[in-house]
């Protein structure tokens, strides 16, 4: 599905990930986790073509997607649901999710789509002709992964699904995101915290200083005292 090959994204001078590599199947669901300036949401900006890489290859379905334009990755079935949420706030929930509609009508999206999103985010259909910017922090979380699922994606890049929402929200997030994977969604999800790993998580890799510390799939962890020393550089 999705193939890393030595990426590396610089700011100026200053590199924010080098030589990352990594390989998820499709069907998965794989979390990214790593403290505060790990790299983590560049690495997945990388990947969705709003921030280039200076170095290396994402290869997405076996073609080569480095360099190419947002617009045009998301063509070939992968969206961002970007940190903070980032609805468009004078729009309603309606004009929202319309935009991600428009961006999926290539691949064939159209009204049984939007009823199916719906069917996931009850809460948006009675919210849908709100202003965006007046839902919780959790309902635009919610409108951001449903505005994404409407371009139908193959690969869904979800950044910090639980940025300052409350447990109980983030409970409600995450259930849904189970239910994503299980219809065979493929999903990278960055996280700071490493406790969703278990419940729903294939892989994780831990990035820390610009670099993979860590990469497993959760099948193959026994003691995931090993994931907590990666995260926090205890590993050598």
């Amino acid at each position: 599905m999705l193939t890393l090959e030595n990426v590396a994204v610089f700011y100026g001078q200053v590199p924010a990930i080098h030589d990352v590599n990594a390989a998820f199947e499709a069907g998965t669901v794989n979390f990214v986790v790593g403290p505060n300036g790990a790299g983590k949401s560049t690495l997945l900006l990388a990947i969705a073509g709003a921030v280039r890489a200076r170095n290396g290859v994402v290869i997405l379905d076996g073609k080569h997607i480095s360099g190419l334009n947002s617009e045009d990755i998301v063509a070939l079935g992968c969206s961002l649901v970007p940190e903070g949420r980032q609805v468009f706030a004078r729009l309603t929930v309606a004009e929202n999710l319309q935009i991600g509609l428009i961006a999926g009508r290539t691949k064939g999206a159209g009204r049984g789509d939007l009823e199916q999103v719906l069917s996931h985010f009850p809460i948006l259909r009675s919210r849908y002709r709100q202003l965006a910017g007046t839902l919780s922090g959790g309902e635009q979380q919610q409108l951001s992964i449903a505005r994404a699922l409407l371009t139908r994606p193959k690969l869904m890049l979800i950044d910090e699904p639980s940025l300052g929402l409350a447990p109980l929200v983030v409970d409600g997030v995450y259930e849904v995101l189970a239910r994503l994977r299980d219809e065979g969604l493929t999903m990278i999800v960055v996280e700071q915290q490493t406790t969703r790993v278990k419940k729903i998580g294939d892989t994780v890799t831990v990035l820390r200083d610009g670099n993979v510390s860590f990469f497993r799939s959760t099948s193959e962890i026994v003691d995931y005292g090993e994931l907590e020393k990666a995260y926090f550089g205890f590993n050598n």
